[in-house]
């Protein structure tokens, strides 16, 4: 009969899998299934015996009790005594004397030898003592020979739960390759305290453990058995499961367990007992080791488990009701008042133990030196405290004869105590595991085992594995995909993995989604990866720092892993630029290509620059004004006129009636590396049609900008094609709408962009308004997606701890900044002050325009992370429009650093005119919400960026909110100088 594959069913299929619990649960069933095949058993004939001593000396002969007439021969006896020892001292101070006493007694009886010694007799194997509980083992010569792994422990449950006066002492061996664990227990005296012994016994089971030592053959034993351990664990035992896989065969703690709750499963009747497994519901310390501390096991595992001792429960009936009962030889009535019986059949202690018939005299409570029953003024009723109990094994219910009691009864001969000796009798059988079988059976299953977990592996086919994505221009998505199919027989997790010590799965313009996922049997699923250049990335590509080229890890759990080649070609852009390079450019980014930029960007890393402080000799603090230039412009939209100025003299709005925008060319040479422009030429014109166009649109910068527009405009700032006034300023017709979101790419690879190389002729034009919005937020990202903010990081600190207190102030920083860097902060609050002044719309004002403008040009170095979440939205990580917070104050009144800030609830503005969606909508809602890396099943895109430890994160919400508005005030203050009538540079 086949038998199934451990490694497929509805379960394992549909959540991760540990392989490796998987195969050592299949192959310790399919080893207890076989142990015949590998395994011999012999009969072993066991004493176990025990006895209250009541602290008295052996002084009378033990032999009625360890030698009664006509027993069998004895392989091992196991005897346990309690009350050794009642004096104080025994408290404080270890005394071997009681223990040797009582040795010498037992060893009057049995004859004792060495090992090593020809004669035959008994070999004292081991003892453990805990004050007045006393456990020793003696075993024949032979046995001892093949006895090996001695562990002894012991636990007090007495006074505060902790004393040695009550609790076991515990002993575990293991002869030829069979465990045994033997505990002689101690109980809560007093007929009423039934509970406690119920609780002394739990407390027992849970913290009674045995270190496990390390498995060696026996000494002098020429057997080939006894290996199995040190083939297995050459080294010893590491933890608990590795000594339940070298030992299948043995039950342990989780089969008792199982079979408890089973048990209480099978049982409805309950009498009122608790659940079995609240007995076994916490794991015992032997489980649950301390740091460092060494692997051991619980009683339960082994293979035979055997109680004795002083139990103390009593006979639940008055003293001379029990002791008629007694004399009329109604013992089997009287065991229906042992409470020991009642909580057994009520499961409520030693539930799964077996104990032979009671048919013997209760062996307590006597006259010392007599066999009457209590006389003294107490007159305790007599009962069978001590008792001998054995653990029915879970994995030989169906053998009766793995443990098998030939006698059970007290001496009544003895009467050195108030309590009579008990003994028991048993044949029990000991297991050989035999090497060559058991290597033989092992490699069988191993064969089966790993056709199995070869069919089980996860089989994931993917159709392709290299992408390409053509030409990749700033802020436009492009898509593809590629399909996975579970070719399997059980379900496969996948997930995209860092590269060797990468932190991240993908570089950072990359983005997958769904980063991770389950696939069951025949199931099929699309993975999408995008492409997106923003401000973070677009700087490193402009200048050939990074290319648009990867390989993404697609790791299967447990299965191969897949490699994905991604690849893009990159169009140079004046977005993600740098002001020194754009000033330098005597043709546009496209043209001038990765390679020209990089040129330039060396050029301008050559030249030291110099502030305008340094250009102009000042150092006065008084801010003055320059003289304003003044040029004539086209139709077209260029700057007509070249003439020569240097580079301290500043270009701004000379006549808001007039065209009053010029780019200044700077005569030092073509090669003298010397910047040839005053300015950005796309700074310019971005300016210049806002200038002319949208001084009377309402919203100028609140509104967000259709992005098909934006697209255009970008294609045309970086080609240096001229903008198409027709199409830009037509009105739309009726039947147009009012406005189409960016056409999303097709995710297939065969597919050409729709939106690639936008001509006007493609697109529906959308009116005036639609398109002077759209400038206005293109020259928005265009001052954020500066390499190098306008103001420089350098300065940022002292902008916002002094450049926000006053005018005079933040003048004297801005005399720090380089020549270029004055010339754009100039040239763009000159034009923000005319938006001010002459601005014919609604909804623009000084407050709203620094509210803008402010955390663009006085950008925060990436290392405060205070600022990592400003409450000016984060342009940088998506082409989507982003909600602007309004302040609270009115229009025109002075800001200051701690107002009340309305901060918005979503990071995306409201969708207005462009308001896109798609994929640039979750594009936007999953970079800006901060979740870039997605989290396995989630539907977030991400390139797995996980976020730092430190600065906002270990902030509390509120408090990192109001640094982060604390911080964007400032730098509104600072810009707001600028804006005011009268503070002219």
């Amino acid at each position: 009969m086949s038998q199934p594959n451990p490694f497929i069913d509805s379960v394992s299929s549909s959540i991760p899998r540990n392989f490796r619990a998987i195969k050592e649960a299949w192959v310790a069933r399919q080893l207890r299934q076989r142990e015949t095949s590998f395994s011999k058993f012999r009969q072993l004939r066991l004493f176990v015996g025990t006895w209250n001593v009541n602290g008295r000396s052996p002084n009378q002969s033990l032999v009625p009790w360890l030698k009664p007439p006509d027993s069998p021969e004895v392989d091992v006896y196991v005897l346990g005594f309690q009350e050794l020892d009642l004096s104080t001292e025994a408290y404080l101070v270890y005394d071997k004397a009681k223990e040797d006493e009582w040795c010498r007694a037992i060893e009057d009886v049995l004859p004792t030898v060495q090992l090593g010694e020809d004669e035959d007799g008994y070999v004292k194997i081991v003892s453990k003592q805990l004050i007045g509980m006393l456990v020793v083992i003696y075993a024949k010569k032979e046995v001892a020979n093949v006895c090996s792994e001695l562990a002894t422990e012991s636990v007090g449950t007495g006074i505060l739960g902790l004393m040695g006066n009550k609790g076991a002492v515990g002993v575990r061996l293991r002869i030829d390759d069979t465990y045994f664990c033997f505990v002689n227990a101690h109980l809560a005296a007093d007929t009423g305290m039934v509970e406690r012994r119920n609780q002394d016994y739990s407390e027992i089971v849970r913290r009674l453990g045995f270190i496990l030592t390390s498995p060696a053959p026996p000494p002098a034993s020429t057997s080939p058995t006894s290996t199995i351990s040190q083939i297995l664990h050459p080294g010893g035992y590491a933890d608990y499961n590795a000594y339940k896989v070298a030992n299948p065969w043995v039950a342990s703690f989780l089969d008792a367990q199982q079979s408890m709750r089973e048990q209480q499963g099978e049982d409805q009747s309950g009498a009122g007992g608790p659940k079995v497994s609240s007995l076994l519901n916490s794991a015992p310390l032997a489980l649950s080791p301390a740091p460092g501390a060494k692997p051991a096991v619980t009683v339960f595992d082994c293979d035979h488990l055997i109680w004795m001792g002083d139990l103390n429960y009593r006979i639940a009936l008055p003293d001379t009701q029990a002791r008629d009962m007694i004399q009329r030889g109604k013992l089997d009535q009287l065991v229906d008042f042992d409470q020991l019986t009642m909580e057994r059949r009520s499961r409520r202690t030693f539930p799964d133990y077996d104990e032979g018939p009671l048919n013997f005299t209760p062996s307590y409570k006597y006259d010392v030196g007599t066999s009457t029953f209590d006389s003294s003024e107490k007159r305790r009723a007599p009962s069978w405290t001590d008792r001998i109990l054995w653990y029915k094994n879970p994995l030989r219910q169906n053998d009766p004869e793995w443990i098998r009691q030939l006698s059970y009864k007290s001496i009544m001969d003895i009467t050195i105590s108030d309590h009579k000796p008990v003994m028991g009798l048993f044949d029990v059988k000991v297991r050989s595991v035999l090497t060559e079988g058991f290597m033989q059976t092992y490699e069988e299953i191993s064969r089966q085992l790993d056709k199995f977990e070869n069919d089980a592996l996860p089989d994931i086919a993917v159709d392709t594995n290299i992408l390409e994505y053509g030409d990749i221009r700033f802020s436009v998505p492009v898509t593809r995909q590629f399909e996975i199919e579970n070719k399997g027989q059980v379900g496969a997790h996948f997930r995209f993995i860092p590269k060797g010590d990468d932190v991240n799965y993908a570089k950072p313009w990359c983005f997958v989604n769904p980063p991770a996922g389950t696939l069951f049997p025949g199931e099929k699923a699309v993975i999408k990866i995008t492409m997106l250049v923003g401000n973070a990335t677009a700087a490193s590509l402009n200048f050939g720092e990074d290319a648009l080229d990867d390989i993404l890890i697609l790791h299967i759990e447990n299965g191969k892993d897949s490699f994905v080649s991604i690849s893009g070609t990159w169009q140079p852009s004046a977005f993600g630029n740098d002001l020194n390079v754009l000033c330098r450019m005597n043709k546009p980014a496209r043209e001038c290509g990765i390679q020209g930029l990089k040129e330039l960007a060396k050029l301008a890393k050559g030249q030291k620059a110099k502030s305008v402080e340094e250009l102009s000799g000042r150092r006065e603090a008084k801010p003055t004004s320059p003289t304003p230039k003044v040029s004539e412009q086209g139709t077209d939209g260029t700057a007509e006129g070249s003439d020569a100025v240097s580079e301290s003299n500043i270009t701004i709005i000379s006549d808001p009636a007039s065209v009053g925008f010029r780019i200044d060319n700077v005569t030092t040479g073509n090669d003298s590396g010397a910047p040839r422009l005053s300015i950005p030429k796309e700074l310019w014109r971005l300016v210049d049609f806002i200038y002319k166009y949208g001084m009377d649109v309402d919203n100028l910068f609140l509104t967000p900008g259709d992005h098909v527009i934006m697209e255009y405009i970008r294609e045309c700032l970086d080609t240096g094609t001229e903008f198409d006034l027709g199409f830009l300023l037509s009105e739309q017709s009726s039947d147009t709408p009012l406005s189409t979101s960016a056409t999303e790419p097709s995710t297939k690879q065969a597919d050409t962009e729709k939106t690639s190389n936008l001509t006007p002729l493609s697109i529906p034009p959308k009116g005036r308004t639609v398109s002077v919005h759209a400038m206005a937020e293109c020259l928005i990202r265009f001052l954020d997606s500066l390499a190098e903010p306008v103001i420089p990081y350098s300065l940022y600190s002292r902008c916002i701890t002094e450049g926000y207190h006053s005018f005079v102030t933040a003048f004297e920083i801005l005399q720090s900044l380089p020549a270029l860097h004055y010339n754009a902060f100039a040239y763009v609050t000159s034009f923000l002050k005319e938006v001010v002044s002459g601005y014919k719309g609604r909804g623009e004002t000084t407050d709203n325009i620094s509210q803008v403008f402010g955390p663009v040009l006085l950008r925060p170095p990436k290392n405060l992370a205070f600022e990592s979440a400003p409450p000016i939205p984060n342009r940088t990580a998506s082409p989507m429009p982003v909600a602007l917070p309004r302040s609270t104050s009115k229009p025109g009144a002075p800001l200051s650093a701690t107002a009340n800030i309305t901060v918005p609830a979503s990071p995306l503005r409201p969708a207005g005119r462009g308001g896109g969606g798609g994929l640039m909508a979750v594009l936007a809602g999953a970079l800006i919400a901060g979740n870039p890396g997605g989290t396995p099943g989630s539907p977030s895109l991400g390139n797995g960026v996980v976020p730092k430890s430190g600065g906002l994160q270990q902030q509390s919400a509120p408090a990192a909110v109001d640094s982060a508005e604390i911080m964007s005030r400032k730098r509104r203050m600072f810009l707001g100088h600028f804006l005011e009538p009268g503070n002219d540079l």
